[in-house]
């Protein structure tokens, strides 16, 4: 019975000992990972872990104090029945050594004889019983030393929780505000439209009928085609996404720079009415190698643009509109008189319009591209030069 003492106070010792432990130790899950969030999450699964055998162990302790108590409650009763005997059987003996002086001696002293191995064994009997309350009452103690320890396990381990909670809050939101940045930014950067970048096209003219401006109507203006050209440096960009990867709006700032070449040996100048007119430059030329007039706007668009994803590449399409400011103009002349080459330049406004509008068009795959523009506004201020509307073909060479 004292063994069995010792076993259930080292046992009601060691319960919470070994629980407290094992939230204690270092999480294996470290090293094979490293992130803290899942070192933290792994702490708190153990520090619920520990709660729940601790209170199953609490419960286990409980139910022993229970029994504990019915048995020792029945051992009472029985010890009670037991130490009556004890009385009735202490009283036989008195009664049958008063009655030893009669008649009947030989059978009162057998009778006398079994009292008393009655009372011996009805003795040895009660002490066991005592023994055996005693013992449970032990054992009742020690159960519920056990539980104080275990309850104060669970509390030390809920502290620890709330640490654990609080972090976890905190990194929730965090772990929250990093997701909406990053959806931010991948948003962003999966719709990318191609405006951004260098163009190269061809420049012509149409009369107010769409149609291709004759040279009649032209007059002193007529071009080169083949060697009118419109360049395009698209500097900046921005994107408004629409969808997630497929469809946005664009818009910007750029450059657009347009070399008109003269099929005429003629400058350009205004006559008394302010109206531009063409002017001989020299009759002794002998070769006019080079007749521009170059012409650069600020340029701003907005465009609808739909894509389309197509192995690592995108196939877009996009149209709009665009607004352009001249920023300067210039007419730029090479001759060669008396073999003297000359070089002349001659920076006016040339009474073109100062802001036009137009409509705007783009096709093409990753960097590569084409585009059409053609321009609402005459190249002229009104009733100030021939009436004559750019229109621009070209392609899309580099991409921002």
């Amino acid at each position: 019975m004292k063994h069995l003492y010792t076993k259930i106070i080292f046992a009601s010792l060691l319960l919470p000992f070994i629980s407290l432990k094992s939230f204690s130790q270092k999480d294996t899950t470290e090293l094979e990972i490293g992130k803290k969030r899942l070192i933290i999450i792994d702490k708190k699964t153990q520090q619920e872990n520990a709660i729940y055998n601790l209170e199953k162990g609490k419960q286990t302790f409980a139910n022993e104090i229970a029994n504990t108590k019915k048995i020792i409650k029945q051992k009472e009763a029985e010890l009670k029945n037991k130490e009556q005997e004890l009385k009735t059987i202490i009283s036989e003996i008195s009664k049958y050594e008063q009655d030893s002086t009669k008649t009947n001696l030989e059978k009162n002293r057998i009778e006398l004889e079994k009292q008393r191995i009655e009372l011996e064994k009805t003795r040895i009997e009660i002490s066991k019983i005592r023994a055996t309350i005693e013992a449970n009452k032990k054992k009742q103690k020690a159960f519920e030393s056990g539980i104080v320890e275990i309850e104060k396990g669970i509390a030390e381990i809920e502290a620890g929780l709330k640490d654990i909670n609080a972090e976890l809050n905190s990194m929730a939101k965090n772990d929250e505000i990093e997701q909406k940045t990053i959806k931010q930014k991948k948003l962003g950067r999966r719709f990318n439209a191609h405006w951004a970048g260098f163009e190269f096209g061809l420049l012509n003219f149409t009369n107010e009928n769409q149609e291709i401006i004759s040279d009649d109507e032209a007059t002193f203006m007529r071009i080169r085609p083949e060697k009118t050209f419109t360049y395009g440096l698209n500097i900046f960009e921005y994107n408004i996404p629409l969808t997630r990867n497929t469809l946005g709006i664009a818009t910007g700032a750029g450059l657009r720079w347009n070399s008109i070449y003269l099929e005429e040996d003629i400058s350009l100048v205004e006559n008394e009415d302010g109206v531009i007119v063409s002017e001989i430059v020299d009759e002794n030329i002998e070769d006019f190698k080079k007749n521009r007039l170059n012409i650069a706007y600020i340029k701003i668009p907005v465009l609808l643009e739909y894509q389309k994803q197509i192995k690592r590449r995108k196939l877009f399409f996009s149209t709009g509109i665009f607004g352009e400011m001249r920023a300067w103009s210039k007419q730029k002349q090479v001759y060669v008189i008396d073999d003297v080459k000359i070089k002349n330049k001659k920076v006016d406004s040339f009474q073109l319009s100062p802001f036009r509008y137009g409509v705007s068009a783009r096709v093409g795959y990753g960097g590569i591209g084409l585009f059409f523009e053609y321009v609402f506004i005459p190249l002229f201020k009104e009733d100030k030069g021939p009436e004559m509307y750019p229109v621009m073909i070209g392609l899309r060479l580099v991409d921002f």
